[in-house]
Order: structure tokens, then sequence, then C-alpha cells
């Protein structure tokens, strides 16, 4: 697999992520229910060490892909 296929895979994975978050939060709106946003502030509020740790490790992640070169 060459760079260009493997980024534009990235690309679509993230932005497929994104549209099913959408999807998920017009389907909480239609219910009635809290919407994501909320849901993932109360879960970050009640467990503030685990979402530290998995700050600290997405940005471990982020630091990792764009610090490294290509070579």
């Amino acid at each position: 697999m060459s760079f260009s296929t493997g980024i534009s895979l990235v690309i679509v994975f993230v932005f497929g992520m994104l549209f099913g978050i959408v999807v998920l939060d017009i389907i909480c709106d239609r219910m009635g229910w809290p919407p994501i946003g909320q849901r993932v502030h109360a879960w970050a509020r009640a467990n503030v060490w685990f979402s530290a740790v998995f700050l600290l490790t997405l940005w471990t992640l982020l630091a990792h892909f764009l610090l490294n070169p290509v070579h």
C-alpha cells in the first residue's frame, strides 16, 4: 500500500466516524435523549483519571504522527 492510499484511508475513516457521530446525535435529538457531547462530558466528569490517561494517549499518538519525519 502506498503512502497516499494509506492517508486516503485514514481520511475516509476519520470522516466516517464523524458522520456516524452526527447521525447518532440526530437520533438522540429526535428521541429526546441527551446529546453525545453531554454524555461524553458526564462520563469524563465521573472518570477523571481515566479520561486524563485517554487524552494523554491521544496526544502522544498525535505527537508521534506529526513529529516523525516521513522518509
